[in-house]
Formats: C-alpha cells, structure tokens, sequence
C-alpha cells in the first residue's frame, strides 16, 4: 500500500517501506493474488515514474523518468504494466520497459481479461487498434477517450457511442449496433458469458445490454 507522511508518499510492504519517498501518488493497482503491485509517481524533482513490485523481484522496478504519467495498466498475472507517458512534448505508450511513440496524439493502454494480449486505440487523421503490435484500422467516429472492450484473439472490439454499443468486426468491416438510449456506459468483455456487455438507460429504467 501507499501512505503519505506529512507531504511525502512512501510504498509500504506490511510495515516496511521499499521505495523512496515521492512528492504524488498519480495511481495503483494490485493484481488479484495480491503478488504484484504497480504504481505511477512524482518524485521530489518532479520527474514521474512507474514503479513495479513483484514477490518475485528482490526490490522494485522503476522507469525511465518522464514529464508526465498516466493510465496505468497491470497484467491480471504476470509482472507485466503498461501506462501513457509524456516526455519532451511527445507522447508514449510504455510496455514492457518499451516505448511506442504517439507523437502529439495520445492513447490507454490496456489488457485484455487473460492478459494475453495489450491493446489500445491511437487516433490521428485515422483511427487505429493496436494489438501487441499490430494495427488495424477501426470506424472514424472514434477518439482515443474512447473506451474499447476486447475478446482476445478474435477481430472484434466493442465501444459505445453517444446512444448504443457498437460490435465491429475489422476483418470484415461490418458494424452491428443495439438499440438506442438515453444514456450508456462503456462496455466490457464478461468472460464468464462471453458477451460484450454494458448498461443503457432509457428515462428511469436501465438496461442490460449484450452483443
């Protein structure tokens, strides 16, 4: 866990510190097993970096420094993050100690359930999906705010827009959209069903909706 003393942060394991202390907690996330933590932070000089901690490691794993960090993605499993970074006015998504440069435009990072796959969508006078790597072309009326849900190792993503969740396929370019309402959410992947799954609602009532 992360406390702050006064005006500085430190990283706790138990009652132990293990890492210095810093001006900002930007974020964190622990995996569910609670064996790997990650965490965006300011440090006094006010440089941001990402720090990694995993039971396997004999002390935590730090970035490059950078002007700017944000967007942090944690593997469900593994000692693996990703996050947006900022450097020099130039922006980057950060996998795997690797940088990906964006230019002036920007992107979040993001795992799919299992980990299997990194992804995210990067927008200039096109929009593009990339998956560990490769890219593919998606719908124009997108922006990189919005949020994509993914199946792993299939050609599909999900996304709402302003009044329906949107299923495309970019192998074959066709779109299949849900009802219309009111309002709605961003969708996500429930493994469990294996549906795209989101909420929309329509006056007072609120709906499930599936694809």
């Amino acid at each position: 866990f992360a406390g702050r003393r006064g005006y500085l942060w430190e990283i706790y394991r138990g009652s132990e510190p293990i890492a210095e202390q810093f001006s900002q907690l930007i974020d964190m996330k622990i995996n569910l097993e609670g064996t790997v933590a990650a965490f965006l932070i300011r440090n006094t000089a006010g440089n941001a970096y990402a720090i990694l901690y995993s039971d396997e490691f004999n002390e935590p794993v730090y970035s490059k420094p950078y002007d700017a960090a944000s967007n942090l993605a944690l593997h469900p499993t593994e000692a693996l993050i990703g996050f947006s970074a900022t450097k020099n006015l130039a922006n980057y998504v950060v996998y795997g100690g690797m940088e990906y440069p964006l230019g002036e435009f920007s992107a979040i990072p993001k795992f799919t359930f299992d980990g299997s796959e990194i992804y995210y969508l990067y927008c200039n006078i096109e929009c593009y999906l990339y998956v560990d790597g490769k890219r593919f072309t998606l719908p124009l009326n997108l922006s990189p705010e919005n949020i994509i849900a993914r199946i792993p190792h299939t050609s599909t993503v999900a996304y709402s827009n302003s009044n329906s969740m949107v299923m495309f396929n970019y192998d074959n370019n066709i779109q299949y959209s849900g009802m219309m309402v009111d309002s709605i959410i961003a969708p996500i992947y429930n493994s469990r069903t294996g549906e795209y799954q989101t909420l929309g609602s329509i006056g007072n009532k609120l709906y499930l909706l599936t694809c």
